[in-house]
């Protein structure tokens, strides 16, 4: 229960899905294996039409194979999301200027090696005008770095976030 002002004391209820991409899947379809990004699409879809939602506070995060599912989700979806955390997974192939609809918060190892071109991407992202936080976990490899990424200075920023 949550105490709000003028109102009181009110349940906040919060739904949380955590899909995972099945091996002979990838996010965006490429490779020649199938897309699974539209499963996660129709979930959040039967979420919104079934469920009393606050279309103002769905949250996307992706660690990895799930970042790349997030980025895609976010391209497919620019006014969807209030924020997004995303750690340690490329945009593939995608533009800066289609990641400028929502607040992100992106983090990479520094011994990843996506790191320069998350950090060339997210740059080009506040160039064309977006909201990026961007964060380095110095001396850490993939494995770690996805593992860290979710702490609780950035769970607390995502959860601050809300679509206007």
């Amino acid at each position: 229960l949550k105490n709000i002002k003028g109102i009181g004391r009110v349940k906040a209820i919060q739904i949380k899905a955590i899909p995972q991409c099945p091996e002979d899947y990838e996010w965006d379809g490429r490779n020649g294996k199938s897309g699974y990004a539209d499963k996660v699409e129709d979930l959040i879809t039967l979420y919104l039409n079934t469920k009393d939602i606050n279309t103002n506070r769905i949250y996307v995060c992706g660690a990895s194979m799930g970042a790349c599912g997030t980025w895609k989700l976010l391209k497919d979806h620019p006014k969807l999301f209030a924020a997004a955390l995303i750690a340690s997974g490329q945009a593939q192939h995608e533009k800066p200027t289609d990641y400028t609809n929502t607040p992100l918060y992106v983090t990479v190892g520094s011994e990843e090696r996506s790191y320069d071109a998350l950090k060339w991407f997210t740059k080009e992202i506040l160039k064309a005008g977006g909201n990026v936080k961007f964060d380095v976990l110095f001396g850490q490899k993939h494995r770690n770095a996805c593992d860290n990424a979710f702490s609780t200075t950035r769970i607390k920023w995502l959860f601050s976030q809300e679509r206007e």
